[in-house]
């Protein structure tokens, strides 16, 4: 397996371009770099939990607030931001979301309750 702390620096004496064994692991493996979250939301009464995925947890938060999209989110009223995960890679984020729906209710709220026992609204800690 790849160890990204073993970052060794290649250099293409025909491009002058240099490229790390990190770089180079990730385009083989089609990982996308970046800052990923999984976040779950829930309804202004806490009696539905919707777990998603995002690049951008305060833009995906704002839609779900101004129900841009029709789907479960906008049909429950999910709009509260409990609980995120960041990730740095696209695949684990979306793996920790298949794990997480994958979770009964009450360990979902275990899972809430270590990171936001009163259950606030997460998306005012954000900068918008």
């Amino acid at each position: 397996m790849h160890n990204p702390s073993n970052n060794y620096t290649f250099t293409n004496k025909n491009a002058e371009e240099t490229t790390t064994t990190t770089q180079k692991f990730e385009q083989k493996h089609k990982i996308h770099m970046g800052t990923y979250y999984v976040y779950i939301i829930t309804n202004s009464r806490h009696t539905v939990l919707y777990t998603g995925f995002s690049n951008d947890v305060a833009r995906r938060t704002s839609e779900h607030k101004g129900k841009v999209y029709k789907g479960f989110t906008q049909k429950y009223n999910c709009d509260k931001l409990i609980y995120f995960e960041t990730f740095n890679n696209a695949e684990d984020a979306l793996h920790r979301e298949k794990q997480i729906k994958r979770y009964k209710r009450e360990w979902k709220e275990n899972l809430i309750n270590s990171m936001n026992p009163g259950w606030k609204d997460l998306y005012e800690d954000f900068e918008v």
